[in-house]
């Protein structure tokens, strides 16, 4: 009996992360890729402000999509959005190997890093708190983004540490 039940728990697990590896990457990687595809046009020398109409208009219709589309929501996630931008221009505009290559030209110091981090903490915390006011569950849903807030805190300190 065992023999036969093992591979099905297999196939429903297997299932299962699919559809969370998916789900995230709807929800945390989305918006990410649309930062990353501005800044490759404005490294590519687009203008600024044409580049950032069409992010925003992106991200628009990306919330309305993911019934998302409140008007704090919408202006937390355009300053998330910009702000990757800007950071994703800097490291394809500096030069190096590796990625912490790329982190210390682009930003020459730790203090010059941190600064990036704790502002894209900050945007972050905030188009969370705007994402729980929008359900019905708000305190549920804030119980859930402080775990994750210190789970990211923490990669992104050992990731500081590692590069400078």
């Amino acid at each position: 009996m065992w023999l036969q039940l093992i591979p099905g728990m297999f196939v429903y697990d297997a299932y299962r992360r699919s559809r969370e590896t998916r789900l995230f990457a709807q929800s945390f990687l989305a918006p990410r890729k649309i930062a990353m595809d501005a800044a490759q046009r404005m490294v590519r020398g687009e203008t600024r402000d044409a580049v950032l109409g069409e992010l925003r208009e992106r991200i628009r219709d990306w919330l309305i999509q993911k019934r998302l589309d409140s008007d704090a929501v919408r202006e937390k996630q355009m300053a998330v959005a910009i702000l990757l931008a800007n950071h994703y221009s800097r490291l394809l505009a500096a030069e190096g190997e590796s990625f912490p290559d790329l982190v210390i030209d682009a930003y020459h110091d730790r203090a010059g890093y941190d600064e990036f981090l704790n502002q894209l903490t900050l945007l972050e915390n905030e188009l969370d708190d705007a994402v729980a006011d929008m359900g019905g569950r708000a305190e549920e849903v804030r119980k859930h983004h402080l775990l994750e807030r210190g789970v990211k805190w923490e990669l992104r300190n050992k990731e500081a540490d590692e590069i400078f």
